[in-house]
């Protein structure tokens, strides 16, 4: 593993995990969500991206294969395997990012960043 970003949210953990290949590239990302309390039902979709040592995102966003439903009491998780940003590990960040959207009309409601990984 080459880093981990962790954050607690008032309804839950998110986290995500970097590791990389030998040449020193982002290789296979994990990201977590555990939903501890809110609201029962909450349709949520993962990403990760490149970001500054403050986490502003950088604009170069890799994203899961579609939104989901998740209730409270579930543990949901995603690996995007062979990633690389196309950037070297020396002065890279990144972060996992949680985006949450309304359950019925699917517009964007809140979206969530863990902790930012640098290398």
């Amino acid at each position: 593993m080459l880093g981990k970003g962790t954050t607690k949210l008032s309804n839950g953990f998110l986290e995500v995990w970097f590791c990389r290949y030998g040449n020193g590239r982002i290789g296979n990302v994990h990201i977590s969500y555990s939903k501890t309390g809110g609201t029962s039902l909450v349709r949520l979709r993962f990403m990760w991206d490149r970001a500054t040592v403050n986490g502003i995102g950088q604009g170069i966003m890799q994203k899961d294969q579609g939104s989901f439903i998740q209730s409270t009491g579930q543990t949901r998780d995603f690996t995007w395997y062979n990633q690389s940003p196309g950037v070297g590990i020396s002065g890279y960040c990144a972060r996992g990012v949680l985006k949450q959207y309304h359950y019925r009309t699917g517009s964007l409601t809140n979206t969530y960043s863990t902790r930012v990984v640098c290398f």
